[in-house]
C-alpha cells in the first residue's frame, strides 16, 4: 500500500536525482530509494540501492532499503541475503533485525526466525508487531498473506504523471494483414515530465487497444485523426510481369547442370536429413539416443527416407553433420572447461577454510577451536582426502586435548587419533601438513603422559622433544613449536628451561597468547601474583574472555585471598554452566573453592572441591573425597591438596600430592606449590624449623603464613606478626593473617600488658565473628603457653564444640593435643589419654602428640614401650624439632634409667643428654627430677633445680591406664 500522504513532489525526485548522479555515494541515495518506494516503485528503488552501494558498500541503511524494496516484491530470499550483511556487521540495528525475522517467517524458517526475533524485541521491547511475530513464530505459525505489490502512483500534486491525455477516438478500420510490430516509444519519465529515471525501466507492454499511447513530453503533437504506424495497411507490392521466356537450347555436352530451388526451405537440416543415407541415419540416430547429442527439441523420426541413386547429398548433409561434430567437440570442451573449473573453485574454497581454520586457532580459545573444527569439517566435505586437510584436523584435536583436557569417547584425542590412522605416513617431511601433524602430535602425546606409566610416559616425552628439537632447527620462528617444547620441559621436570623457552615465544607484540598465559601462571606458582596480573590483563585485552586466562586471573587472586568477591564474580560471569571443556569445568570449580575458602563459604567450598574432583575423573562419584589421577596437571592436583590440608584433611592432601608427576629422566627441580605443599605438611608434623627453612624459599601470601605459623611454634614472635603484617596489606581481609597476627601479639607481650589485653579481646571478637573456630584455638595456645591453664582449657573446649562442615576446626589435632597436655601436666592421666587418642587419629604424625604419647606410656610404668616410640619419632624426625627435641630427649632419658635392666652405661648416655638439654628445657625442675633418678647428687653438679623428695604427682606410684597408640 502506498501511503499519499508520503509521496514526494516531482520536484523532489528532480533533485535528488540530481544529487545522486553527481555523486552516486551521497547519502541522498537512500532518499531518492525512499521516495520511489513511497510512490509504490520497488524496482525503481532496487536499481537506485544498487548504484548507490555500488559506491558506498558500507551503508548499512541503504542495503536495509534494498531489503525492503525486495520484500514488497516479495523475493524474500534476495532480501535475506542483504538483511545478513547488515546484522552480521551491526548487532544493535533494529529494522534489520525486525525485517530479517519478518522474512524468516514468511520463508517458514521458524528456527531461525525465533532467536532473531527475540534480539529484535530486546533491542525494541515496545514494538508489539516484534510481540506478535515471535509469537507466531515460536508456534511455528505462518505470517498472514503479504500485501500485493504495490500499484505505482504519480507524485503528489500530479496525475497520470502530469500530462494531459487527448480522448480516445474510433481508429479507421483497416485492411486485413498481417500484424506488425509496433514502433518503439520513447521512454516515459517515470519520475516527472522534465527528467528520467535512474531506474532502469523494463520495455513497454504490448498495447491491447488500438489507441496511441501517451507521447512523451518533447514529442509533437498527437493527431487523434491520424492513423498509427503500426496501424497503417501495408504498401502492396508492385505487380509481377510477364513470365519471360525460356531461351533457345544449348549444348549440354560435357555440362553438369546447377538446380537453383526456387525458395529455401524452413528446416534445410531436417530435409538433408530426410535425404541422407541409412547408414547415416542410423549413425545419427545412435547419438542422440546415446545422449551424446542430446539438443533439446530434435528428434529423428523412424521413416522411410528418399534414397534414389540420382540424389547426392549437398550442401545442408555436409552442414549438418559439421554442426553435429561442432556441438560434439564444444560438447566435450564445455565440460572439460566445467571440470576444470569446478575443481579450481573447489581447491580455492579448500584452502580458504584452512587458511581460515589458522586464524580461528591462533589466540587458542576455546570457541576459537570451535571455529576451526567447523571450518575443517567443511574442507573435508569438498575433499576428504585432502592431506593438509586431515593434518589441520590432527593440529586442532591435539591443541585442544592438551588445553582444554576433553577426555570422552568422542573428544578430541580420539577425533585425532582417527585422523591419524587414515593419514599413515602418507605426509612426507617437509611437505604440506607436515608442520600442522607435527604440532598435533605432539600436543596429543603430552596431554596423555599422565595415564602411562612412569618409564613410557618417559620415553614418549623423549621422542616428542627430539621431533620437536629437530624442526625447530629449521623453524626457530614457529611460536607453537616453541611452546609446545617449553611444556614439554616442564612436564619433564626442568622448571628454569620450560619458563625461558615459553618466555621466548611469548614476547613481542605477535607473542602466542597461550605462552603469555602459561608465563602469568608460572608467576602465580612462584608467588608473584603483581607480576602475573599485567600480563592476565594484556591476553584478555586481545581475546576477551579467553577461558584459560580468565581462571588463571581468578585462581590467583583466589588462593591469596587478594580481590577474591571481584575473582569469584569473574568466575560466575564469563562461563555458562554445563558448556564448558573439562578442564575449564576442574579449575574453575577448584578456583571457586579456593574462593569460598577465603570468603568462609566452607560448604560450598567443599561442593565445589569434589566438582573440581570429579571433573578431573568423571568416573569419581561427587560424594568420594579421594581424588584419582585423569586430570594430569600439577598445577590442578597441587592445589586440590592444598584445600585439603587448610581444610584439616591431612591424609586427603597427602594423597593428592602423589598425583604431582614429572616424567624427565633427571630429578625434577624444585616446584613451588609442592614445595609449599611439603612446608605446610611438615608445619602439621609438628617440625616448624623445616617448615620455616621451606617457606623461605617461596614468595606469596600462603608461604608467609606457613612462615608466621612457623615463627609461633619456635616462640620467635616479632618475626610472626612481621609475617602477618606483610600478608594483610597484601590481602586486608585474609582470616588466617589476622588470627595469626593476635596470637603472636598476645604471646609475645609483656605479662599484664594492655598490648597483651588487646590482643586476647581481638581473639574472643574474630572467635565470635568467624565461622572458624581458629580464633578459639589461638587463644587456648596463647593462654596455655602463658600458663593460664584454667582459660586455657575452657578456649580448647570452644574450639571442639560444634565442629561441622560449615564451622571446621582444620587444627584439631593441635586443640586435642592442647587439652591432653592440660590434662597430663594436672595428673589426670585418663583424660590426657582420651585427648591424645583423637589427636592422633585426626593426624598420626604430629610430634608433639607422638611425644606426649611416649610420656604417657612412661608414667604409666612402661619404659621399654616409651623408648621404642621415642626410637621411631626420632627416626622419622631426623632428631626432632627445635624445643620438642629437647623435651623428647629428656623423656628418653628418664626411660633409660628407669627400666628394670638399666646398665651403667644408660645412665652414662642419660647424664651425657642432660648435659646437653639442661638448658633448653622449661621448666628446669624437670631436668632436676630426671636427673635425681641417675644420681642425687647430679642436679648439683649440672646446675638446675635440686627437685622435691616426692614426685610431681605424689609418692605413690599412679594407677594403670589404657596403652595407647
Amino acid at each position: 500500500m502506498v501511503d499519499p500522504d508520503r509521496r514526494p513532489t516531482a520536484q523532489e525526485i528532480e533533485e535528488l536525482i540530481d544529487l545522486v548522479r553527481r555523486d552516486p555515494s551521497s547519502p541522498a541515495f537512500i532518499d531518492l530509494g525512499e521516495a520511489y518506494l513511497n510512490l509504490g516503485r520497488p524496482k525503481d528503488t532496487i536499481g537506485v540501492c544498487n548504484l548507490g552501494l555500488e559506491a558506498s558498500p558500507d551503508n548499512l541503511e541503504g542495503r536495509v532499503m534494498l531489503a525492503r524494496a525486495h520484500a514488497q516484491l516479495h523475493q524474500w530470499k534476495e532480501a535475506q541475503g542483504e538483511l545478513l550483511r547488515v546484522v552480521k556487521v551491526d548487532r544493535s540495528n533494529r529494522g534489520g533485525f525486525a525485517l530479517l525475522g519478518e522474512v524468516l517467517l514468511r520463508r517458514n524458517d521458524y528456527e531461525r526466525a525465533v532467536p532473531v526475533l527475540q534480539h529484535a524485541q530486546n533491542l525494541d521491547p515496545t514494538s508489539p508487531a516484534i510481540l506478535a511475530m515471535l509469537k507466531r513464530a515460536r508456534a511455528n505459525q505462518a505470517l498472514d498473506p503479504p500485501p500485493a505489490q504495490p500499484t505505482p502512483v504519480p507524485p503528489r500534486g500530479e496525475t497520470s504523471y502530469g500530462m494531459k491525455s487527448a480522448p480516445p477516438a474510433q481508429p479507421p478500420p483497416r485492411r486485413p494483414g498481417p500484424p506488425s510490430a509496433p514502433p518503439p516509444m520513447r521512454g516515459v519519465p517515470v519520475a516527472s515530465p522534465q527528467m528520467a529515471t535512474l531506474a532502469v525501466e523494463p520495455p513497454p507492454p504490448k498495447p491491447k487497444s488500438r489507441v496511441m499511447p501517451i507521447a512523451a513530453p518533447d514529442s509533437q503533437t498527437y493527431d487523434p485523426t491520424a492513423t498509427p504506424p503500426q496501424m497503417q495497411a501495408p504498401v502492396p507490392p508492385p505487380p509481377r510481369g510477364p513470365k519471360p521466356t525460356a531461351p533457345p537450347p544449348m549444348s549440354v555436352e560435357g555440362v553438369r547442370p546447377r538446380v537453383i530451388s526456387a525458395a529455401r526451405p524452413q528446416n534445410a537440416a531436417a530435409a538433408s536429413l530426410r535425404q541422407s543415407a541409412a547408414v547415416g541415419e542410423s549413425y545419427l540416430n545412435d547419438l542422440l539416443t546415446g545422449g551424446l547429442l542430446d539438443v533439446a527439441g530434435v528428434r529423428v523420426p523412424d521413416v522411410d527416407f528418399d534414397l534414389r541413386p540420382d540424389r547426392r547429398w549437398g550442401r545442408s548433409q555436409r552442414r549438418a553433420f559439421i554442426f553435429l561434430f561442432v556441438v560434439l567437440v564444444l560438447g566435450i570442451g564445455g565440460g572439460g572447461t566445467w571440470y576444470w573449473w569446478s575443481e579450481k573453485k573447489k581447491d580455492e574454497a579448500i584452502a580458504r577454510y584452512q587458511k581460515e581454520t589458522e586464524a580461528a586457532i591462533v589466540l587458542g580459545d576455546y570457541a576459537g577451536f570451535r571455529t576451526a573444527e567447523d571450518k575443517v569439517t567443511a574442507a573435508a566435505k569438498l575433499d576428504d582426502k585432502n592431506l593438509l586437510t586431515l593434518a589441520y584436523s590432527v593440529e586442532i584435536n591435539g591443541l585442544q586435548a592438551l588445553l582444554y583436557g576433553t577426555f570422552s569417547p568422542d573428544g578430541p584425542a580420539e577425533a585425532a587419533d582417527k585422523v591419524l590412522k587414515k593419514i599413515g605416513k602418507d605426509i612426507p617431511d617437509d611437505g604440506p601438513g607436515s608442520r600442522q601433524l607435527l604440532i598435533g602430535r605432539a600436543a596429543l602425546d603430552l596431554s596423555r603422559l599422565h595415564a602411562l606409566d612412569k618409564g613410557v610416559a618417559s620415553d614418549k616425552l623423549s621422542e616428542v622433544e627430539k621431533s620437536l628439537d629437530t624442526y625447530l632447527a629449521k623453524h626457530e620462528d614457529d611460536r607453537w613449536a616453541r611452546w609446545l617444547k617449553g611444556r614439554a620441559e616442564l612436564a619433564a621436570g626442568l622448571r628454569r628451561d620450560g619458563r625461558a623457552t615459553i618466555t621466548r615465544a611469548a614476547t613481542g607484540d605477535d607473542g602466542l597468547v597461550v605462552a603469555q598465559i602459561d608465563e602469568a601462571d608460572a608467576f602465580v606458582d612462584d608467588g608473584h601474583l603483581d607480576k602475573a596480573l599485567p600480563i592476565y590483563n594484556d591476553v584478555l585485552k586481545r581475546a576477551k574472555d579467553h577461558p584459560l586466562a580468565v581462571l588463571g586471573r581468578a585462581l590467583g587472586r583466589a588462593e591469596g585471598g587478594i580481590d577474591t568477591d571481584a575473582a569469584l564474580g569473574e568466575l560466575k560471569d564469563a562461563f555458562v554452566d554445563g558448556k564448558t571443556p573439562q578442564r575449564v569445568t576442574a579449575y574453575r570449580a577448584l578456583a571457586r573453592s579456593l574462593g569460598n575458602l577465603a570468603t568462609e563459604s566452607y560448604g560450598t567450598a567443599t561442593e565445589g572441591l569434589l566438582t573440581a574432583v570429579a571433573a578431573g575423573d568423571p568416573a569419581i562419584k561427587l560424594s568420594t573425597p579421594q581424588p584419582l589421577l585423569a586430570l594430569g596437571d600439577e598445577r590442578f592436583w597441587a592445589r586440590i591438596a592444598w584445600i585439603y590440608y587448610v581444610k584439616g584433611n591431612l591424609n586427603a592432601a597427602n594423597e593428592s600430592v602423589k598425583y604431582v608427576r614429572f616424567y624427565g629422566k633427571k630429578d625434577p627441580e624444585d616446584y613451588p606449590p609442592v614445595m609449599l605443599l611439603v612446608a605446610a605438611d611438615s608445619l602439621a608434623n609438628g617440625l616448624p624449623d623445616r617448615a620455616l627453612d621451606l617457606a623461605s624459599k617461596i614468595e606469596g601470601v600462603r608461604a608467609k603464613l606457613i612462615r608466621t605459623q612457623a615463627y609461633i611454634d619456635l616462640a620467635q614472635y616479632p618475626e610472626a606478626i612481621k609475617e602477618a603484617d606483610e600478608v594483610t596489606k597484601l590481602a586486608p581481609d585474609n582470616n588466617d593473617a589476622l588470627v595469626l597476627h593476635e596470637e603472636a601479639k598476645m604471646l609475645g607481650s609483656a605479662k599484664d600488658s594492655k598490648d597483651r589485653t588487646d590482643a586476647a579481646n581481638a581473639l574472643v571478637g574474630l572467635s565470635r565473628k568467624l565461622k572458624t573456630k581458629l580464633p578459639s584455638h589461638a587463644l587456648g595456645y596463647a593462654y596455655m603457653t602463658l600458663g593460664n591453664a584454667a582459660d586455657a582449657k575452657e578456649a580448647f573446649t570452644k574450639a571442639l564444640a560444634d565442629i561441622s562442615d560449615d564451622a571446621p576446626n582444620p587444627v584439631a589435632y593441635r586443640t586435642e593435643t592442647g587439652l591432653a597436655q592440660l590434662a597430663f601436666a594436672a595428673g589426670n592421666i585418663a583424660e590426657a589419654g582420651q585427648h591424645l587418642d583423637n589427636a592422633l587419629q585426626l593426624n598420626k604424625k604430629y610430634f608433639f602428640a607422638r611425644a606426649l604419647q611416649a610420656k604417657l606410656v612412661l608414667r604409666n610404668g612402661e619404659p621399654d614401650r616409651a623408648l621404642k616410640y621415642i626410637e621411631q619419632l626420632i627416626k622419622d624426625t631426623n632428631g626432632g624439632a627445635g624445643a620438642g627435641a629437647a623435651d623428647l630427649q629428656l623423656t628418653a632419658a628418664e626411660a633409660m634409667v628407669t627400666r628394670k635392666d638399666a646398665t651403667p652405661a644408660d645412665k652414662d648416655k642419660a647424664k651425657e643428654m642432660l648435659k646437653a638439654i639442661k638448658d633448653k628445657v622449661q621448666p628446669p625442675t624437670e631436668v632436676g627430677r630426671v636427673a635425681a633418678l641417675i644420681d642425687p647428687k647430679l642436679p648439683e653438679e649440672l646446675g638446675v633445680p635440686v627437685p622435691e623428695p616426692t614426685a610431681p604427682d605424689g609418692a605413690k606410684p599412679p594407677k594403670k591406664t589404657p596403652k595407647h597408640r
